[in-house]
């Protein structure tokens, strides 16, 4: 009885796992698009021109919850993962 216990919580932890991975990659596209149109927003402003990347971020500290921001900049890692998992 304790195997199945055990294979039972370890498909529950693994189960856990995949889900949010799922969430946080199907919130990489409506962050990437947020960020996007607050830069294109600064740059009509400013009348500058940035490429955005995950390395940096170019907007202010507060702009962003830290989970989300953690999210795009691992979107390529956690894209990697997600297609590995499934």
């Amino acid at each position: 009885m304790d195997s199945i216990e055990y294979m039972l919580r370890m498909i529950d932890t693994k189960l856990v796992y995949l889900k949010e991975l799922e969430k946080k990659v199907k919130l990489i596209k409506p962050i990437t698009e947020l960020i996007s149109n607050e830069i294109q927003s600064i740059n009509r402003n400013n009348g500058l021109f940035r490429q955005i990347t995950p390395n940096v971020n170019p907007l202010p500290p507060d702009y962003l919850p830290l989970e989300y921001v953690q999210i795009w900049r691992d979107s390529n890692k956690l894209k990697q993962e997600f297609k590995y998992q499934s």
